[in-house]
């Protein structure tokens, strides 16, 4: 059975960054579901409407792991901000990577030329994907009303990865995002809180990634506390308004605090009731719940803004110095690095 393999998506964004430490991912390939399972003697149909199995493989020291493979399709229709209704097998990877988000996302490599070592038409980039890489840019694939039409967790994505990679958005795609906002209101809380742990975690400011979501008016859908902040000031402490503050905060706190620098300063009576504010950090930090972010690290955070963290946190920025806060509380000890 002969068919054409691709390694495509992201994959080729983080090779290109050294994002990723293992080649573990996403592969396109002209074959049908059905056979997938002449071509991967152990695979899982984890997404077969969708065209997409899950096969098992073993490296050369036998540890085992996951690689997502997809058949050449294209989407149409789309539901609830994400689900297309319409999935179409398609016969091209220049079809398939059409529908992609992203140019920086929409570049295959032909694997099989590779192995062979032909040096010509290895890499498959329609939409300029790699120039895009190389000037740091993150532009919508053709229509970027289209794009986040389909899916609205693509508006924060865009946000995300200019804020992870120091990149910018390219203007019509920036310019598109709050043109959208209807199909970004429709994200589950969950899908929002990954995107938004990774702009903290994974950015080298994260301010960027958060003055974004402010631009577009992201965060008003999903954390409008924050934003209540603005023009709010607090001379005796600091020059800039509450918000620039918290997200200036952010850059410098370390990992262990940086959803406590986030929300600080909302217990501050200038800006709200103190107890009001607590009771809204908590319920805003409950929808985050998950195995990862325990009730634990939840009840970590709410101590420190209570307890210690305003005081530090300004210490901390006013100082430039990043000294390792959780050792004044043993708590945010629960929350490391590991745990996000």
């Amino acid at each position: 059975l002969f068919c054409k393999i691709f390694l495509e998506k992201g994959k080729i964004c983080n090779i290109f960054f050294r994002l990723d430490k293992v080649l573990i991912g996403l592969f396109s390939i002209s074959s049908t579901v059905i056979g997938f399972t002449k071509i991967f003697a152990k695979s899982i149909p984890t997404g077969a409407k969708f065209g997409t199995i899950t096969v098992v493989v073993e490296d050369n020291a036998g540890e085992r792991f996951d690689v997502q493979v997809t058949t050449f399709r294209s989407e149409a229709d789309y539901v609830g901000g994400r689900w297309p209704s319409k999935v179409e097998f398609s016969k091209t990877i220049e079809e398939d990577l059409s529908r992609r988000d992203f140019t920086v996302n929409a570049i295959a490599i032909d694997l099989q030329k590779l192995s062979n070592k032909v040096e010509t038409q290895i890499l498959i980039d329609p939409f300029n994907g790699l120039e895009d890489l190389e000037k740091r840019i993150i532009r919508a694939v053709r229509n970027s009303i289209e794009r986040f039409s389909e899916d609205g967790l693509r508006a924060v994505r865009a946000c995300r990865l200019a804020s992870q990679l120091s990149f910018t958005i390219e203007e019509e795609t920036l310019k598109a995002i709050p043109k959208c906002l209807h199909i970004t209101k429709l994200v589950s809380i969950e899908r929002f809180r990954d995107e938004l742990l990774k702009i903290l975690y994974n950015s080298p400011k994260p301010s960027v990634g958060l003055h974004l979501l402010a631009e577009t008016g992201i965060l008003e859908i999903f954390i409008p506390e924050l934003l209540e902040g603005r023009n709010v000031v607090q001379p005796q402490f600091h020059t800039d308004d509450v918000f620039t503050h918290a997200l200036k905060a952010t850059d410098c706190a370390e990992d262990s605090v940086k959803l406590a620098a986030l929300f600080h300063d909302m217990c501050d009576k200038k800006y709200m009731n103190e107890d009001e504010g607590i009771k809204r950090i908590e319920s805003f930090l409950s929808s985050f719940q998950n195995p990862i972010l325990s009730r634990n690290i939840i009840d970590s955070i709410l101590f420190i803004i209570q307890n210690m963290s305003i005081a530090w946190i300004h210490f901390q920025c006013a100082s430039s110095t990043l000294g390792n806060i959780s050792k004044l509380n043993q708590q945010s000890t629960l929350m490391t690095t590991q745990n996000i």
